[in-house]
């Protein structure tokens, strides 16, 4: 049985699949399996799948288009790994990490799950690094871990978990109309209110900037069965911000706890990023945005009203190299 399963959620991208595979250290238990959903470019991804045969990289094709989570479950109950890996297809793993990665999991059998670091590659070569905590630290099963955990997770690239952990809790409640769910959340919450957790200071994964929401791309959408253009607009963003507190507000009544209004802000003091994708396309639609996540209560901390207002008064990339230098002041994201 391979320790670690590194299981790629892979749509229309062969050429950023091809970078993510060359970045993998192989060694002999890892599994790699990539699952396609449906993509028009299948025999593409196919072809470069091919290319690394010898490492037995196993392809998975759906024959109609299943979404996010779908795809997400189909690589859960796919894979065999103790521990399971999810990369998105257009991100890559830092050169080297991939074996410090396996042998702080060897070393800490007892975690169920384990929250990176990664960066992220801006155009001018600067690799923002996204360091949650000054360094590795590790967490018991609570309320305060969840919370703690929940919104620092939801990046894909590098989520790490144990399968055998999350099999019981696989679901489709939370589906995503388009590319908006959010299992692996879902699957994180569970099993940390009940096992051992940690943070890894050690940079896994990276992206590169000019990739998020690249508007030439496009992704399929299953209620109107066609395709559409890969953008954030307003209804797909605050879908996706609902879904967080679906799941919150789902747990608390599944586990009789209450930490639905300290995700709610916690997520408010960090959503910058959420807002500052909408200020691009005019100050109306941005207050119609910010207008919207106010209903779905993430306005709760002063720090929501600061980005407002900073985002509405001063130019995006302003506010933007901002946050850049201040994380670069404390030399991790600061404790708000």
């Amino acid at each position: 049985m391979p320790f670690i399963s590194i299981c790629i959620l892979s749509y229309n991208r062969p050429d950023q699949l091809n970078d993510l595979l060359n970045s993998i250290d192989f060694f002999n238990d890892l599994e790699i399996i990539v699952s396609d959903d449906c993509s028009p470019r299948f025999h593409e991804i196919q072809s470069k799948v091919s290319q690394f045969k010898k490492h037995k990289v196993k392809l998975l094709k759906s024959e109609t288009n299943q979404g996010y989570d779908k795809n997400l479950n189909k690589l859960v109950t796919n894979c065999s790994g103790e521990w399971i890996v999810f990369m998105g297809d257009d991100d890559t793993f830092v050169e080297g990490s991939l074996k410090k990665v396996s042998e702080f999991l060897k070393k800490n059998n007892d975690l169920c799950y384990v929250l990176k670091s990664h960066y992220l590659l801006h155009e001018d070569g600067y690799k923002e690094p996204f360091k949650y905590f000054q360094k590795t630290c590790y967490f018991e099963p609570s309320e305060q871990t969840l919370v703690k955990l929940f919104r620092r997770s939801v990046y894909i690239a590098g989520f790490m978990i144990k399968r055998k952990l999350i099999i019981p809790f696989i679901t489709s409640r939370f589906d995503g109309e388009l590319n908006t769910g959010l299992n692996q959340i879902y699957y994180l919450s569970e099993v940390v209110l009940k096992y051992k957790s940690a943070y890894l200071d050690v940079p896994f994964t990276q992206q590169t900037k000019e990739k998020r929401h690249d508007v030439n791309e496009k992704m399929y959408d299953r209620n109107l069965k066609k395709f559409i253009k890969r953008e954030p607009t307003i209804d797909i963003s605050i879908n996706f911000l609902k879904t967080f507190s679906k799941i919150s507000s789902y747990l608390d009544n599944k586990h009789n706890i209450n930490v639905s209004k300290q995700i709610q802000l916690d997520m408010s003091k960090y959503i910058y990023p959420s807002l500052s994708i909408h200020r691009d396309k005019g100050l109306f639609s941005f207050l119609k945005y910010v207008n919207e996540i106010r209903k779905i209560n993430l306005d709760r901390s002063k720090f929501f009203y600061l980005y407002v207002f900073a985002l509405t008064i001063l130019n995006k990339n302003f506010c933007d190299k901002l946050i850049v230098y201040i994380k670069k002041l404390y030399g991790y994201t600061p404790n708000l």
